[in-house]
């Protein structure tokens, strides 16, 4: 499990992914922001479209 620090909360981060004009910038938000949600890494990979490594 991942663990993510508590710099913004989850709102916060939802909302830089929601609000992002730049799509790989929304898109690490949105990772994070599944992350800090307890989500897994292999969950988030599979939402995200991104690959475990």
């Amino acid at each position: 499990m991942a663990h993510v620090k508590d710099h913004l909360s989850a709102e916060e981060l939802q909302s830089g992914w929601r609000g992002s004009a730049d799509g790989a910038e929304a898109r690490h938000y949105q990772t994070i922001w599944h992350l800090a949600q307890g989500k897994t890494i292999a969950e988030t990979a599979a939402m995200t479209g991104f690959v475990l490594r």
